[in-house]
């Protein structure tokens, strides 16, 4: 359609995982168009969350004056990580994701080889999205999810050796960075872990993996509520460190796995 323009970044794997600032510009270029079918423009971001400081910026400015018989949609996955000058001047459209049975339906036709136990982990892990199970079963988040699983097993002993072979994957590798989905995958079992301390193991469903809900419950027996809503706190911290000041991926594993203990032996 000659008035929608969509703002995406182009690939999964270093830079390409950011919206560069100059196509945020093309934005500006878009609106000052004539509109050419519908009387309106349109243009969506997706997402917010995959723009740097300086594409933050430019799309500020646009926010701040929007051009007459204009639409912007912008996409955000952390709604709280929205700089507060750009969500003060929107509208807020909150999407529920599916329910998990209803994303396992839709994920039958979208992942046919998968079976059904895949399935049902990928709609949990997405939180009955099913556009987000997509993108964690081309990532293999399910696999990453059971070695997370494996590792937390022993806390708050870990085995060290076992982390500094897991987390060698991690080092940079040319068109290779699985760390966002380690960190994702790892903030996911920790707020599962809260979540059972909180609501019982009923409130998150099946087990993802085999075993994840007993390392999950023994873990927040060792660490307690505050120790594993630090925890994911601290994950959140360390991967945003990784990942915006391109820092050492392996480092940033051990430094995770590390905190994890950390937090079941202050306990």
């Amino acid at each position: 359609h000659g008035d929608l323009l969509a703002i995406e970044r182009v690939g999964d794997a270093g830079e390409t995982r950011r919206i560069p600032v100059e196509t945020v510009r093309e934005l500006r270029h878009f609106f000052g168009l004539t509109s050419a079918e519908a009387g309106w423009r349109v243009a969506i971001v997706d997402a917010l969350d995959d723009l740097n400081l300086h594409g933050v910026n430019a799309l500020l400015k646009i926010v701040e004056e929007p051009p007459p018989r204009a639409l912007l949609f912008l996409i955000a996955h952390r709604v709280r990580s929205v700089p507060a000058t750009i969500r003060s001047r929107c509208r807020w459209l909150p999407f529920s994701g599916l329910a998990h049975d209803e994303c396992v339906q839709v994920l039958e036709r979208l992942l046919p080889d998968q079976d059904v136990a895949q399935r049902s982990g990928l709609a949990h892990l997405a939180s009955g999205a099913p556009g987000l199970a997509l993108t964690f079963a081309d990532a293999e988040a399910l696999t990453l999810f059971g070695e997370i699983t494996g590792l937390c097993r022993t806390l708050p002993a870990l085995d060290v050796p076992a982390a500094h072979a897991f987390s060698d994957r991690f080092a940079r590798r040319p068109g290779s960075d699985q760390f966002p989905t380690f960190a994702a995958m790892f903030k996911i079992w920790v707020y599962r872990a809260a979540i059972r301390i909180v609501a019982g193991d009923e409130s998150v469903g099946d087990d993802i993996v085999d075993g994840e809900g007993e390392v999950q419950r023994r873990y927040g027996t060792a660490a307690g509520l505050a120790g594993v809503l630090s925890l994911w706190n601290d994950v959140g911290q360390i991967a945003d460190a990784a990942i915006n000041a391109h820092l050492d991926r392996k480092q940033a594993v051990l430094d995770v796995l590390f905190a994890s203990r950390r937090l079941a032996r202050c306990a």
